[in-house]
């Protein structure tokens, strides 16, 4: 077992923090179909969230409980048990404001997940982070 911290902020190439977005392309076609489903009250609500986490710094919290949630198209058939065991990390690590204690396994599903999800982009600093030597605290 050893810790790891995801309040990491990940960072470009270029050091910059990597921030939260959707691009305006995906985000009008998203808008799009969102309005046909929606009231008006709660597209208004729906815009306000968006607007609020979009330009935030990712963290390695933020990029594996999104991983760590997600379901691929290779994993239809996921057992149950593997879902609940992912959702509990997914609880263990989310906004974690101190290091978290896991498992080599636990670190390996979620460079698995997260390698998935993700971009090189992201990846990168990921596993840099979650390969980085232990944090002492």
């Amino acid at each position: 077992m050893s810790k790891r911290d995801f309040s990491t902020i990940l960072t470009t190439i270029a050091g910059q923090p990597i921030k939260a977005g959707i691009s305006t392309e995906a985000l009008g076609r998203s808008i799009g179909r969102i309005q046909k489903l929606l009231s008006p009250e709660l597209l208004e609500e729906s815009a306000k969230i968006i607007a609020e986490e979009t330009g935030k710094p990712l963290t390695l919290s933020s990029i594996a409980v999104e991983a760590l949630q997600a379901q691929f198209d290779d994993e239809r058939q996921l057992s149950g048990d593997d879902k609940l065991k992912r959702w509990k990390l997914a609880v263990k690590v989310h906004g974690a404001a101190e290091p978290v204690e896991l498992s080599a396994e636990d670190i390996a599903l979620i460079k698995r997940l997260v390698g998935k999800a993700y971009s090189a982009a992201v990846v990168g600093p990921a596993f840099l982070a979650l390969e980085s030597e232990p944090v002492t605290s």
